[in-house]
């Protein structure tokens, strides 16, 4: 097997050269009012994928704690861009500002303790980022969460679009990398917190597949500027529930899922 360094660099390449690509190839095909959803999508797979499996190809050669800690900002940072990016596409506004100062809060603990990581596998583990993968992936239901607020409250059409975005951007990467873990969970010492984080990460090369996919289908049902929605208080509150009890019944599962798939595949 190859050691995860030279992976994660493969994947930073490819991550990379694709994101830059669709960019030059889409910026003037796509109608004028998607141009900053485009850049949103494509700045937050660079950064949050290929800059994050970049640093850390860079931080195993020179074992360095300062480029690890970039890495772990730059790919939560991407939770922000993917946010703007619903954003400017459903001129909805879901108080990405806030989403920034919980990044910046994140940021903060990441570059102020001590991380540990080694190469397993295809991929990195880190011993001391279990808050920072939390905070991810709360993000990342927060953004589902508001996704699927505007599709209850759109087009035929739309909704098949809004869709198609979820599932072209992070989705399908997080469900090929789900199973991973979950069959990896069974009679091996792989742990959630520290071990999927890196492995969704590899993953994420998967999407580049599925970006023309996505531009065909928001180029249709977004051919012009969508009019200002205000989201009440009351409804951005129940988001922000709705998140907060999907995510806790998620890691819920993910507590118990050792046990649970060794009783049943033993017993």
């Amino acid at each position: 097997m190859c050691y995860s360094k030279e992976i994660s660099l493969i994947v930073s390449i490819i991550l990379f050269t694709f994101c830059f690509s669709y960019w030059q190839y889409y910026k003037n095909k796509i109608h004028a009012n998607l141009k900053p959803f485009l850049g949103y999508v494509l700045l937050g797979l660079a950064i949050g994928g290929g800059g994050h499996q970049l640093s850390e190809f860079l931080s195993l050669q020179f074992q360095s704690q300062v480029i690890y800690k970039i890495g772990l900002v730059l790919s939560i940072f991407s939770m922000y861009l993917f946010m703007r990016s619903l954003e400017v596409l459903t001129n909805y506004k879901f108080y990405s500002n806030y989403v920034l100062l919980i990044i910046s809060a994140i940021a903060g603990h990441v570059v102020s303790i001590t991380h540990e990581f080694s190469a397993v596998g295809f991929w990195v583990q880190g011993k001391a980022h279990v808050l920072w993968g939390m905070a991810w992936l709360l993000l990342f239901i927060y953004w589902h969460a508001c996704t699927v607020y505007v599709i209850k409250h759109s087009s035929k059409t739309k909704i098949r679009a809004l869709k198609e975005y979820l599932f072209d951007v992070l989705d399908i990467s997080f469900m090929i990398a789900g199973v991973y873990v979950v069959i990896s969970l069974i009679g091996k010492k792989l742990l959630f917190w520290q071990d999927a984080p890196s492995i969704w990460c590899t993953f994420a090369v998967i999407q580049m597949a599925f970006i023309p996919r996505l531009m065909h289908v928001i180029n249709k049902a977004y051919n012009h500027k969508e009019k200002k929605h205000n989201l009440l208080i009351k409804n951005e509150i129940l988001i922000i529930i709705a998140a907060i009890i999907v995510f806790v019944i998620l890691a819920l599962v993910v507590k118990a899922l050792p046990y649970w798939t060794t009783k049943f595949l033993f017993r």
